[in-house]
């Protein structure tokens, strides 16, 4: 199942928007790769959500600035290790598509 990336971001009025505050001072760079399955990240292609929205048709879009992508319900999402939301791309031929998605276990 492949979900294409939006480029910009767009807002809703609807939208719950939550900032992963945690990334300030959590030294989340490029150390992070170290546990991403490698089915889901080759060359620095994982990145952590910097903004991660609540859409009001259940879907979830998780945005890093460069890349946003919308998540459906029913999209595989994985456990993340660190507490924080991190998405994983691969190019599709004309952009990118989200290959693999963590989330924190209460999200």
């Amino acid at each position: 199942m492949r979900f294409r990336c939006e480029r910009p971001a767009h807002m809703t009025a609807a939208a719950v928007v939550v900032f992963v505050s945690k990334l300030v001072g959590r030294g989340a760079s490029l150390q992070t790769h170290s546990w991403y399955p490698k089915r889901c990240c080759g060359d620095g292609d994982c990145f952590v959500a910097t903004r991660v929205e609540r859409l009001p048709d259940g879907n979830i879009q998780l945005s890093n600035g460069k890349y946003t992508f919308r998540i459906v319900p029913d999209f595989p999402i994985e456990q993340s290790p660190d507490g924080l939301f991190h998405f994983c791309i691969a190019p599709n031929g004309y952009d990118y598509d989200a290959r693999c998605v963590f989330m924190p276990p209460t999200s």
